[in-house]
């Protein structure tokens, strides 16, 4: 059978459905395997920022502060609101839970234990990281790896320059 036959087997056998339905059957519509097709890819596409927002949050496993991202998907929808065939990120979002607290021996190391932030002061804007990694400029500022100050109730914090790091204590309250 040469692929002439085989295609002209086909106009015959959706002509012969046709004929005796009326219409064509959902097997023989093309619409439905464009749909099918659509739906397939938009999987795919929703899957691949899936797997690049895995791979960032691996990437990111040993970054002090670092909160994972999660997606959540949805039927894509139309401008009319609408159901197409398909999948779509519905919303990216952070989690804010809490992560695994490891002792580091440092004294300028905070944590945050259960709900809050540390408060930068960045570019003119308050910046909130649940990263404590910090240093001691000359001046005696805190400072995160960025270099931004860490803030406290009346500005920046700072500790006496003199004072070595092993007699800096703070308290869980954050005095």
């Amino acid at each position: 059978m040469t692929a002439g036959s085989v295609r002209g087997t086909l106009r015959n056998d959706i002509r012969a459905d046709t004929h005796r339905t009326g219409r064509q059957t959902p097997h023989t519509r093309p619409e439905k395997m464009i749909n099918a097709l659509q739906s397939g890819a938009s999987a795919l596409n929703a899957l691949e920022r899936q797997q690049e927002l895995i791979a960032g949050n691996l990437a990111n496993v040993q970054t002090g502060g670092f909160r994972r991202a999660i997606l959540s998907f949805q039927e894509q929808t139309a401008a009319d609101g609408s159901i197409r065939p398909g999948t779509e990120v519905a919303a990216e979002s952070i989690d804010f839970s809490q992560g695994r607290l490891e002792p580091t021996g440092r004294k300028l190391d905070l944590a945050v234990e259960g709900n809050g932030f540390l408060a930068f002061e960045g570019d003119g804007v308050t910046l909130y990281s649940r990263n404590g990694v910090l240093q001691r400029t000359t001046q005696g500022q805190l400072i995160n790896a960025d270099g931004f100050p860490l803030l406290g109730n009346g500005g920046p914090v700072t500790v006496p320059p003199d004072l070595a790091e092993s007699e800096i204590a703070i308290g869980a309250d954050g005095s």
